[in-house]
């Protein structure tokens, strides 16, 4: 008998677990779904901060383009006159490819470099120590950059028109849609979402529009059973998603969920790629003319006849039904998808150009290492690219050096010059040389060509010094120099 009203007891207790456990799997039906659309949501949403790469390409070659013509003048002096006209540093560079954006964005500038705020940082390249050969490599590395630039036209003229955050707010908004707002329809939720062979559907015109289509709030008795995640169905999205209007309620808390699931991958073309294979796993074929052919994500019965209503029964589903001239698995071409292409493009092409400017940067650099001399008196400092923060500013002159009293200067504390400290017996008017250590230098192929010149090498990603520094004396004031810097020599 006791057992008997235990067993009753237990019954009570958990069965509605048992029910509300049911619930809950079923209330995930389309989780995997969700989640594979989320990965593309996330993507244009965050896509990486894009404006800030392209602000770095474009301060990198400018730079690249100043310091060229720093170094054909002898004086700073002479450097602004001729910097005054565009036409006269275009005439002076022998070059007449006005037409290509690459090309005007290289030596603008350039010329917006010598001629602005920043003009002083670049003193210290004019009437500079390079040899010949050097210069000529210094000139070698901007024709280079200029090349890149050039080479690169069309992505130019494309961001001129379209810019990345252009084309990702379309995306996610629909085409033409610039101020963020969910596209409003005229028609109910299946002619919005897809229904049996209707071809105006709005499927794959915007993310928001397909998130909305899977996930957005029915008003069914039965859609607490059907949705997307575990709170998808509270908060904006508690209310009913009537797409005559609008949904910015339920687009904003069902992307809220997405971000609780994002990874923290940033657009490219192969990020892109990775989450569109997903989605297009995620489809289904709906039974009918139609059966041989992946159209729909999310969860239906039957042949889909009703349409996406939000509702999962026989003839309807809470799904986006996607036109299948857009879903050629080896290309498709959802127009959403298309905008997602032209912003990663843009990306990557921006990061290969990136990294070839910063290499050209870095050989001018290691030139600076062994040349150019910083005359006291000068006015200026490190011509450092201010886009690329802590890193830049490590590759230009102005790095931390030993200081020294100059009895012939009264006593002034000026940067050791090694060549002055090896000639001052000679007379030597003691002139000054910026010395970079082997960790300012911060790519593998950079490192490696200055072994031979300042002891560097390359190891566990870092730039360092293959051999301990000894201290030495000179015989000017006792100074202590590192050995190291008279191997620049």
């Amino acid at each position: 008998m006791l057992i008997g009203k235990w067993a009753i007891f237990v019954s009570i207790v958990t069965l509605p677990l048992i029910r509300r456990a049911a619930l809950v799997a079923k209330g995930a039906e389309n989780e995997g779904d969700f989640r594979a659309l989320c990965g593309l949501i996330n993507l244009a949403v965050k896509p990486g901060d894009h404006a800030a790469l392209l602000a770095r390409v474009e301060d990198t070659a400018a730079n690249i383009g100043a310091i060229s013509l720093a170094i054909e003048y002898q004086s700073f002096s002479d450097l602004e006159r001729a910097t005054k006209d565009w036409e006269e540093i275009a005439d002076d560079r022998k070059h007449s490819h006005e037409t290509n954006e690459g090309h005007r964005k290289f030596w603008t500038g350039a010329r917006s470099k010598l001629g602005g705020p920043e003009k002083d940082k670049y003193a210290v390249w004019t009437g500079s120590a390079l040899s010949k050969e050097d210069k000529r490599k210094v000139e070698n590395a901007a024709e280079r950059a200029e090349e890149c630039m050039e080479e690169n036209d069309g992505l130019w003229r494309i961001l001129k028109e379209t810019s990345i955050e252009k084309n990702l707010i379309e995306a996610l908004y629909g085409s033409g849609q610039q101020n963020g707002e969910v596209m409003r329809g005229t028609y109910g939720r299946e002619h919005v979402c897809g229904k049996g062979t209707f071809t105006a559907s709005w499927a794959g015109l915007a993310l928001s529009i397909d998130l909305l289509c899977l996930c957005g709030a029915s008003g069914s008795a039965v859609e607490s059973d059907q949705g997307c995640c575990a709170q998808c169905e509270t908060g904006g999205n508690s209310d009913t998603w009537i797409p005559s209007q609008g949904g910015e309620k339920q687009w904003r808390a069902l992307k809220h969920q997405c971000e609780k699931i994002g990874s923290n991958a940033k657009l490219s073309r192969k990020s892109l790629s990775d989450a569109m294979n997903l989605l297009l796993k995620r489809l289904q074929a709906p039974p009918g003319p139609d059966s041989g052919r992946l159209m729909v994500l999310g969860k239906f019965e039957g042949n889909l006849a009703t349409g996406c209503t939000g509702v999962i029964k026989n003839g309807q589903g809470r799904c986006v039904q996607y036109s299948a001239s857009n879903l050629n698995r080896n290309n498709p071409t959802l127009p959403w998808l298309e905008k997602m292409k032209a912003a990663a493009d843009a990306i990557d092409q921006l990061s290969a150009i990136d990294a070839r400017l910063s290499e050209l940067e870095d050989e001018i650099m290691a030139l600076n290492a062994k040349h150019i001399k910083i005359r006291p008196g000068r006015e200026g400092g490190s011509p450092y690219s201010g886009s690329r923060g802590a890193e830049g500013r490590n590759k230009w002159p102005g790095s931390p050096r030993l200081e020294q009293s100059n009895g012939n200067r009264e006593g002034i504390s000026k940067p050791v010059d090694v060549a002055a400290v090896r000639s001052e017996d000679e007379g030597d008017g003691g002139d000054s040389s910026p010395l970079l250590e082997c960790n300012d230098y911060k790519r593998e192929q950079t490192c490696a060509g200055l072994k031979a010149e300042m002891g560097c090498e390359w190891n566990g990603g870092a730039c360092v010094a293959a051999t301990r520094r000894r201290v030495v004396r000179s015989g000017v004031n006792n100074l202590q120099t590192p050995l190291a810097l008279f191997l620049l020599l």
